[in-house]
């Protein structure tokens, strides 16, 4: 019994080896996309140790401000202020592809909530009242406006899925966004004027990390006693 038990903490213990292993070989590093109006409308894909950018293509808009990311599907959204639209971009070409009219003017924050589904989108200070916090419909690209925010306007927009948290830029100040109402809380100073767009990088785990986490199960020996 004894030298079965240690059999098995062994198998197990090869197994976890394994198991960090492939997971430090098959995870794919996050890509930050940025959107560069000089230029040329383009896509670039940004290396997060250094910073530097890379040329991936041109969007065929002229002004596209707010990114986001649908990691469910896949999807890179963008906003062309000129035209007022929701953008679908290839990450692969740069290309976008139109969904349709947002319906709010200047639309420079986009954020995905991956957890509920919903594409966020906050507009710029063009008149008093102007800003708002949306909900976009990301077949239409229809926006419908959630609350006042502000009073300046948010540049930036960013979800985070852990702890359900929308912040927003307003300029030199990082904001939390009730998503109900588009009440803003003042969190603190960037220590910068104007900053203008926000992203949060939350990686997913590894689908072959889950599968071989789940092999282990077949690892451990499950005995009945028998009945007498």
């Amino acid at each position: 019994m004894a030298e079965r038990l240690q059999s098995s903490m062994k198998r197990c213990l090869v197994a976890m080896l394994i198991l960090f292993g492939v997971g430090a070989t098959e995870s794919k590093a996050d890509i930050l996309f940025g959107s560069d109006a000089s230029p040329g409308d383009l896509l670039i894909a940004i290396d997060t140790s250094t910073g530097a950018g890379t040329s991936v293509g041109s969007v065929g808009f002229v002004d596209v401000a707010g990114l986001a990311y649908d990691p469910n599907s896949n999807t890179l959204y963008g906003t062309d202020i000129r035209t007022d639209n929701l953008l679908t971009i290839n990450t692969a070409t740069g290309a976008g592809t139109s969904v349709g009219p947002l319906g709010f003017g200047r639309v420079e924050g986009l954020a995905f909530d991956p957890n509920t589904n919903t594409l966020y989108g906050s507009t710029d200070l063009s008149a008093p009242g102007d800003e708002r916090l949306l909900t976009i419909d990301t077949s239409t690209g229809a926006g419908t406006s959630v609350g006042s925010v502000g009073p300046n306007g948010v540049h930036g927009l960013a979800f985070n899925p852990n702890p359900n948290t929308l912040f927003g830029a307003e300029h030199h100040r990082l904001l939390t966004i009730d998503t109900a109402t588009g009440q803003e809380t003042v969190v603190g100073s960037f220590g910068f004027f104007d900053v203008m767009g926000l992203a949060f990088a939350v990686p997913e785990p590894s689908s072959t990390v889950l599968l071989a986490a789940l092999g282990l199960v077949g690892l451990f020996p499950f005995t009945r006693r028998r009945k007498r």
